[in-house]
């Protein structure tokens, strides 16, 4: 790690345009240009949740205004699972922005949403991501059990990273 390491460096050139690289593999239409030099022209003034928010909002920009049809976009570009769902790097905060995407515009579509958020906990945390969805849809989110499965809900830090959204805990059937 670089002796003057800010943790807004995180979010860097390198991960944008490998994001915008994953994206543009995913979908043939997204301008993966456009988007790096959107982000990347800013970010160097900017706040950690700045960059998070420049991030997140850009791709609403650069990516289809349906939002099914952006998360079946952003999903196709997750970068593998973690083993152990360990992490060791800073890599993984790329995720974050795409959470925040998945939080801002996704309100509306809780299932599609919560199974995006599952998705991306196995690459990094959705816990700030999922408190919308907690004060938005309560009685979704919060029930003792689903369809008889055991599940964990943490409300005060949301969902762990560990503990993905509706885990089993080995008791599912």
């Amino acid at each position: 790690m670089e002796q003057n390491f800010q943790v807004r460096d995180v979010f860097n050139e390198k991960g944008v345009n490998q994001l915008a690289g994953n994206l543009a593999r995913a979908w043939h239409g997204f301008d993966a240009e456009g988007f790096s030099n959107s982000v990347n022209s800013k970010l160097k003034a900017l706040t950690f949740s700045e960059r998070n928010n420049l991030i997140r909002d850009r791709l609403w920009e650069h990516l289809p205004k349906d939002y099914p049809r952006a998360l079946e976009i952003i999903l196709k570009a997750l970068p593998p699972e973690l083993p152990n769902r360990e992490m060791t790097g800073f890599e993984g905060f790329i995720i974050l922005p795409l959470n925040e995407f998945v939080a801002k515009y996704g309100l509306e579509h809780y299932d599609l949403s919560i199974q995006a958020l599952y998705q991306m906990t196995k690459r990094f945390t959705a816990e700030g991501a999922i408190r919308p969805f907690i004060q938005k849809h309560p009685e979704k989110s919060l029930p003792a059990s689903l369809n008889g499965r055991k599940m964990k809900v943490v409300t005060s830090d949301g969902w762990s990273p560990k503990e993905p959204v509706h885990a089993c805990h080995g008791q599912c059937s």
